[in-house]
């Protein structure tokens, strides 16, 4: 699915730096085919309120349709039509998500991540999130998950 392009030529760059921090951090910037933005539909399981709030805030204002995870046995059941899965694998229990990384962006968040183990994720295709996160923080990794959905999808489109 994709949205309208939102025409921002009107906004100098004084109005967007009058923004709030995190309105002007979370336009979405992937494109499909058409050159129109893409919406992703991200799943977040984050069991602390305040970090899927934050999560969730950030997600809504890029425009993803934004599914806050509650029961982890019903992951099965939306998995396959997610785009991003944001997840801590500390406080969901164990799943196997390798066989999903090829078809989405997966993000695994975590209190404290080790230079080895932030390469052994990144070398298995996932990103990472280390709490507590900064709206910046967030924004960098998302913008990296959607580039690589972005760019399944529009691989996708060419078959």
């Amino acid at each position: 699915p994709y949205e309208d392009d939102e025409d921002e030529s009107d906004m100098d760059e004084g109005s967007m730096m009058a923004q709030s921090t995190t309105s002007s951090l979370t336009k979405s910037g992937a494109f499909g085919a058409t050159g129109k933005k893409r919406t992703f539909t991200t799943l977040v399981f984050e069991e602390r309120p305040n970090h899927k709030h934050t999560l969730c805030s950030l997600l809504w204002e890029r425009k993803h349709a934004v599914v806050p995870g509650t029961k982890w046995s019903d992951v099965d059941k939306v998995l396959d039509s997610t785009d991003i899965l944001v997840i801590d694998p500390q406080q969901t229990g164990a799943l196997d998500l390798q066989k999903y990384v090829r078809d989405m962006a997966i993000i695994v968040t975590g209190d404290n991540f080790e230079e080895k183990q932030k390469k052994a994720y990144a070398a298995a295709g996932f990103f990472t999130l280390t709490k507590p996160f900064s709206a910046g923080s967030v924004l960098a990794v998302l913008r990296q998950a959607e580039a690589k959905v972005a760019k399944v999808k529009a691989a996708s489109e060419q078959i």
